[in-house]
């Protein structure tokens, strides 16, 4: 890979926020946020249908995203706790990452 590629690179993983699909889909994301919060409640079978609802069409923006892979490895390497980053909410995430850590093991 030469020089030039690589500042490219580095360039795209700076700014993958700014290339987010997501950026402009305020609403849906900030109300994952709050579903984490409740998941310690006990809810109604009325507002887990609705959680689930708002985590699909959150997760059916990330689909559409070209930064999806930056955005999981960002919130993965941060440990973010809520909402959904790179199409997995926070329990795909914590398997994910446990999963390529094992991996990872298996290798060395």
């Amino acid at each position: 890979m030469s020089s030039e590629e690589v500042a490219q690179l580095d360039e795209f993983s700076e700014d993958w926020q700014a290339q987010a699909v997501c950026k402009d889909e305020h609403e849906v994301f900030n109300a994952t946020f709050d579903i984490c919060d409740t998941k310690r409640r006990e809810k109604s079978r009325e507002q887990y249908v609705i959680e689930r609802q708002i985590e699909n069409a959150a997760k059916a923006i990330c689909r559409r995203c070209v930064v999806r892979v930056a955005c999981l490895d960002y919130a993965i390497d941060n440990e973010e706790k809520f909402g959904v980053w790179g199409g997995m909410n926070t329990e795909e995430r914590t398997e994910y990452a446990k999963q390529a850590q094992s991996k990872k093991r298996n290798y060395m």
